[in-house]
């Protein structure tokens, strides 16, 4: 397919609501148009879809391998794409429009030609689609489908029994109800955004559909957002994920180097304390348990390694942790790199006209670290870490001969600035010592 044929076939498959890049620096967002000919084709916004990504990593830190996912009211199949990329062995999108899914029909075409069955798209009623399939998905995603309904509850309670693990709801709401109940709207059955049954309900907030999920067995139910006066000044708009388990969440967020580990876990609903398993390259190297006193409860913990560990070994994601949880099921924990490899230091050093000294170091880490200097944004001088010291203790010491001099006055005013650089490249600047421009 060339070029011209890419461009002509998306404008005839607009108006879009997922933004696909088809070509390099084009969008399918591009080819929407305010004043299209035909009313029911005006009005649709764009979203990237990877915006599911972040709650979907949440949920399965560890991709999606094996998972196979339903995504109801599937557009141009964006979110099915997504799950793919993340690893699912299935994404099955279900469509009542032919529009939309001639769209995601072209796109698998276009950007995913051979992923076969793996991804599939359907026009079809949704109550007829699951009453046909009379089997579950791991992963079911009911994206802004509810207040398009006439009977939304009943639906909801069938893809309840459709999901064997998460189900993600995310819908308009009206502000001018209370929480727990619906409203009745009308709504046209040709604009390309809307239902097709002309009756719809609007629900008050994530009171109103909480009950169906806990009564249909969720044990985790979280609200992710709930807005208002999104598009008006009466609708709002909220999602909720429903999990099958309750979800363990916690951090790694301390390294003593080189051997110890530690941080925070703990499972919703339940104060019983955790088994925590530290894997370096998939090799055990320490177990610990929840317990330790923390500001949010006695939800830490600390792992004694049995292999010495590296700031390198944390930053290439060859040291993962995992909790398990009081049903056996393991979870990973995430690491706060960037709080657990900080970078300290500080210039306290001044040999007037033409030497800065100070120290600096990562967090868990014995490398060098390079020393920039600079005035008025210009480089005068660089070093690297590696001099010993008495305090802080270790080689941790550096001293820039710069290429021009600097006086007092131009440190109080901050026209010289000291950054270290870390071994993965970020930059981090270097406070001085306010002793040194007395």
């Amino acid at each position: 397919m060339t070029e011209a044929d890419i461009l002509r076939r998306a404008k005839e498959l607009s108006p879009w609501h997922f933004d696909f890049e088809i070509l390099p620096g084009v969008k399918t967002s591009s080819f929407n148009d305010p004043n299209h000919p035909d009313p029911s084709m005006r009005q649709v916004e764009s979203i990237d879809p990877s915006e599911i990504v972040p709650i979907l990593g949440e949920y399965y830190p560890s991709g999606l391998s094996g998972k196979e996912v339903l995504d109801v009211g599937c557009n141009a199949g964006g979110y099915c794409f997504m799950a793919l990329e993340l690893g699912a062995r299935s994404a099955t999108g279900v469509e009542v429009r032919q529009h939309w899914i001639d769209q995601a029909e072209w796109i698998k075409s276009l950007k995913y030609p051979n992923t076969g069955d793996a991804i599939r798209f359907e026009v079809s009623d949704l109550r007829l689609f699951l009453a046909r399939q009379n089997r579950q998905f791991d992963i079911v995603i009911f994206k802004g489908v509810f207040y398009h309904l006439a009977d939304p509850i009943g639906t909801l309670l069938d893809l309840c029994d459709a999901t064997r693990e998460f189900l993600l709801i995310d819908t308009a709401s009206s502000d001018l109800i209370p929480e727990h109940c619906l409203a009745p709207i009308a709504e046209s059955t040709t604009q390309v955004m809307s239902g097709v049954d002309g009756l719809a309900w609007l629900p008050g907030g994530p009171g109103a559909i909480r009950p169906a999920l806990q009564f249909k067995g969720f044990q985790s139910i979280q609200l992710v957002f709930w807005r208002h006066g999104i598009t008006q000044a009466d609708r709002g708009r909220f999602r909720l994920v429903a999990s099958r388990r309750l979800q363990v969440r916690g951090s790694v967020d301390f390294f003593k180097s080189p051997d110890v580990l530690g941080g925070w876990a703990r499972q919703e609903g339940s104060d019983d304390p955790l088994e925590v398993r530290v894997l370096l390259k998939g090799t055990q190297i320490g177990t610990g348990r929840t317990g330790q006193e923390r500001p949010s409860g006695n939800c830490g913990f600390s792992v004694t390694l049995s292999q010495l560990t590296t700031a390198t070994d944390i930053r290439s994601n060859a040291v993962k942790i995992y909790a398990a949880d009081s049903g056996g099921q393991v979870h990973e924990i995430p690491i706060a790199t960037q709080r657990l490899l900080r970078v300290r230091g500080s210039v306290d050093i001044f040999k007037s006209p033409n030497v800065l000294g100070g120290w600096v170091r990562q967090e868990g880490s014995e490398e060098l670290l390079e020393v920039r200097v600079f005035l008025d944004r210009t480089l005068i001088g660089t070093a690297r870490t590696g001099l010993e010291r008495l305090t802080p203790a270790g080689k941790c010491g550096f001293s820039v001969v710069l290429s021009q001099p600097i006086t007092l006055e131009q440190l109080r005013s901050h026209s010289v600035k000291i950054e270290a650089i870390d071994p993965a490249g970020d930059v981090c600047a270097l406070p001085i010592w306010p002793n040194l421009m007395l």
